[in-house]
């Protein structure tokens, strides 16, 4: 379970989720920078070697997805979500994991969209209700965001201590 549970400043659509530089692209006048190839690391090259040589299980993908958004490597992320989504649409994680990405880069309609297809398509999949609650928020509708999070926490009663203080917001 990934959640992000601080902000820290107001986030305009587009911004980043910790109220940073607009993420879409490089700052009106600015050349874009370089991407910088990230440093070897042994558990994703693990996990894409795997999904690689079973290009037919889309479970495998989705633990490179999920692997990549825990290191912040969102736009590598985000590929291999659109690839599940591209065998299977309807696919519940792969929506999930897509809707969290839209999340961090500020596209909080987008992000709806897709965590909304999520939780559709799977209701116990409380990541997407959890972020879906993140996003309504975000878009300054907090009585969704309640009743998105009432919905994870009849999932897991658990989460409502992390839950519990961004209701307050």
């Amino acid at each position: 379970l990934i959640l992000v549970t601080q902000f820290s400043a107001e986030r305009r659509e587009g911004g980043s989720l910790t109220g940073g530089a607009n993420v879409e692209g490089p700052a009106p006048g600015k050349a874009p920078m370089a991407r910088r190839t990230p440093p070897p690391d042994p558990v994703v090259d693990r996990l894409k070697a795997h999904a690689d040589a079973d290009e037919a299980d889309l479970g495998k993908r989705l633990d490179l997805a999920k692997a990549l958004i825990g290191r912040r490597r969102l736009f590598e992320a985000f590929a291999e979500a659109k690839k599940v989504l591209a065998v299977d649409p309807d696919n519940a994680r792969a929506n999930a994991y897509s809707g969290v990405i839209q999340l961090e880069m500020g596209r909080f309609k987008q992000a709806v969209s897709q965590l909304q297809k999520a939780a559709e398509n799977d209701p116990s999949l409380i990541e997407a209700w959890m972020y879906l609650g993140i996003a309504h928020l975000e878009m300054h509708r907090p009585k969704e965001a309640i009743a998105a999070w009432d919905k994870a926490i009849k999932l897991r009663p658990d989460a409502a201590k992390v839950l519990t203080p961004l209701r307050k917001k």
